[in-house]
């Protein structure tokens, strides 16, 4: 009842708060239709920029927030558009383009460099944009954002080109509608910011003000309007593979030839279904190896393209682990006398899998997921007559992900999520349910969130059940943060058909304080100082397991010399449930302090040195 009161308590201030919000100050910028397309050189002769529309008056948003651009780094950006794409000229003045950052990297790395980004919302929402960055040396790096999370796995194909001139220097980008979502309407308004780094002074402009005291800066756009009478075009792409592979063991080769497709199409303007048809991963990198000595296994970075694009909505909740999917057999082998395992398969193969996901115009995020695994086999070996018979390890298994996530407010959600894995004849089943709200006040300085889960395996006759709750407020704005959370795990609770979990039958109280400086003062560019206290108890039975104190500080002088230091320590010890391996045992592990500094020079010049120290002593 406690649990419940806190959590009605936490709605009672929302809707207090919401109702003293204050309105953002947003720019707006009519789009020119043109019907001849200017070339992407970086070049902007062609006599379209002259009559399209130019947003300027860029104001700095770090680190002297809210200070307009200067004189010397005047920026302007002509928008145009056709019936293809959206076409972006920006001319970026600079007192000295000889000494313009620009480190050449891979696409999706933004190095020392100076850029220029835009963010574009078709649905003017506030809550999901894409992202597009090109760098001074021309690299691209693009990514998917969804309340304030970044999805960088997410590759566009758009158009790009710089050039370096005398007295700035000009990035021209093409954006084809094909690479955007937005609402089917004869006139359409879409959300946008542009930033400019101007990085060898660490210094960050955009086109609408971005308050940093409160709120993430995706709720701060500006807006485009008078694209009229535009169409999305048919987003439909195949992509066949055939791949051969030679194996050669013990003077025996053995050819296998495959092949396959992936298919991408878009429902509608919001939906996209993506399908993989008998797929070939044999080119995905390989895993690095890791010696693991803790009691769970390690949990790896999913490598697979299908898996990694277009996947933020199946993220929510944390519930869904693709790496389950093909992944290691569940069933054991029966040996009987005179037998030897012979061979017992790693990985389980992939016959298909499908992924569709969207949003309505009302904000209602839908996400299904479904993919099938073969049967797979272990071999055996008897000793006596050389004979080998196979034995099932992995039956046919479906696993399906649910997930639909409401969008409220500017930047709050309620979101349902469900997992389900099922096998064929008596091997394990498994099912995972969450329900999240996540809501901030209209105001942008309050956030309050609640989660809960549960989680049912069945196998046979018998059904394991488990849950997982999370509950806390955070102060998000001013010089001043706070947050407080409290969340615990029952020892049954086990998603771990479909996703990932490791540590349970537990309960944490988290509480964290942090102070910063919202504007450069003194001799100070900024400054950040955060204390961190967690304390952690064993649930069934109890019992208390860490008390952990942080801080760690850091400060930016305004010749950009950076340094701090903090310190950490458990001053009552820790009791580890789970290094012995064995229920109801656990390890005493001594008290300890950690004490640390580190200090670096100018990084925006060619030579910099970094110095870090450590030192730990055990109080035993």
């Amino acid at each position: 009842m406690k649990y419940l009161n806190f959590i009605f308590l936490l709605f009672s201030l929302h809707i207090v708060s919401a109702q003293e919000g204050d309105s953002i100050s947003r720019k707006k910028i009519d789009a020119i239709r043109i019907t001849e397309a200017p070339k992407i050189d970086g070049v902007l002769d062609e006599l379209i920029w002259n009559s399209a529309s130019v947003a300027t008056n860029f104001i700095e948003r770090e680190p002297n927030n809210g200070t307009p651009i200067p004189n010397s780094l005047h920026t302007e950006v002509r928008i145009v558009y056709d019936d293809l794409g959206i076409y972006f000229g920006a001319i970026m003045n600079d007192p000295n383009t000889s000494k313009i950052a620009k480190e050449l990297t891979e696409r999706d790395d933004i190095g020392n460099d100076d850029f220029f980004f835009i963010l574009l919302n078709g649905y003017n929402d506030h809550q999901q944009s894409f992202e597009f960055i090109v760098t001074a040396a021309g690299v691209q790096w693009d990514a998917k954002l969804t309340n304030g999370n970044e999805d960088s796995s997410w590759n566009g194909v758009w158009y790009s080109n710089v050039k370096i001139n005398e007295d700035n220097w000009i990035a021209e980008i093409f954006i084809p509608y094909s690479q955007l979502r937005f609402p089917e309407k004869d006139i359409q308004t879409w959300g946008l910011n542009m930033e400019r780094e101007f990085r060898r002074e660490r210094r960050r402009f955009s086109w609408n003000h971005v308050d940093n005291s409160k709120g993430s800066f995706s709720i701060y756009d500006g807006e485009i309007h008078n694209i009229k009478n535009i169409d999305a075009p048919l987003r439909l792409s195949f992509q066949p593979y055939v791949s051969s592979y030679i194996t050669s063991f013990d003077g025996k080769s053995e050819v296998s030839v495959n092949g396959g497709m992936d298919l991408k199409y878009g429902i509608t303007d919001a939906f996209t279904l993506d399908m993989i048809l008998i797929p070939d991963f044999g080119q995905t990198k390989f895993d690095e190896r890791v010696l693991n000595l803790s009691a769970f296994e390690v949990q790896y970075e999913e490598q697979r393209q299908f898996f990694t694009e277009g996947t933020e909505l199946f993220s929510k909740g944390n519930l869904f682990y693709s790496r389950r999917v093909g992944s290691a057999p569940t069933g054991a082998v029966q040996i009987n006398d005179n037998d030897s395992l012979s061979f017992y398969p790693q990985t389980v193969d992939l016959i298909n899998a499908m992924k569709i996901s969207g949003r309505t115009d009302g904000g209602l995020g839908i996400g299904f997921f479904n993919a099938v695994t073969e049967r797979t086999y272990a071999e055996i070996t008897n000793t006596n007559t050389n004979e080998t018979r196979e034995e099932l390890v992995e039956p046919l298994a479906n696993y399906n992900v649910f997930v639909l996530d409401q969008r409220f407010g500017e930047n709050s959600s309620i979101s349902l999520v469900n997992t389900n894995t099922t096998r064929e004849g008596n091997f394990r089943d498994a099912n995972a349910t969450g329900l999240y709200l996540d809501v901030t006040n209209k105001k942008n300085t309050i956030k309050y969130w609640v989660s809960g889960e549960g989680s049912w395996v069945m196998q046979g006759d018998s059904t394991k059940f488990g849950t997982e709750g999370s509950t806390g407020i955070s102060k998000i704005a001013g010089n001043h943060r706070l947050s407080g959370e409290v969340n615990f795990r029952t020892k049954d609770y086990d998603i771990n058909d479909l996703g990932y979990s490791s540590t349970t039958n537990y309960i944490r109280y988290y509480g964290y304080y942090g102070y910063r400086y919202l504007k450069p003062k003194g001799n100070l560019n900024n400054m950040y100082l955060n204390f961190n206290l967690n304390l952690t108890r064993r649930l069934d039975p109890g019992l208390y397991s860490e008390f952990n104190f942080n801080f760690n500080s850091s400060f930016t002088t305004k010749k950009f010399i950076s340094f701090g230091g903090g310190f950490e320590m458990t001053p009552f010890g820790v009791n580890d449930i789970y290094e012995p391996r064995e229920e109801g045992r656990y390890v005493k592990v001594p008290s300890y302090y950690d004490g640390w500094a580190w200090f670096e020079t100018d990084y925006r010049k060619k030579f910099a040195i970094g110095i870090t120290y450590d030192y730990t002593t055990p109080h035993l």
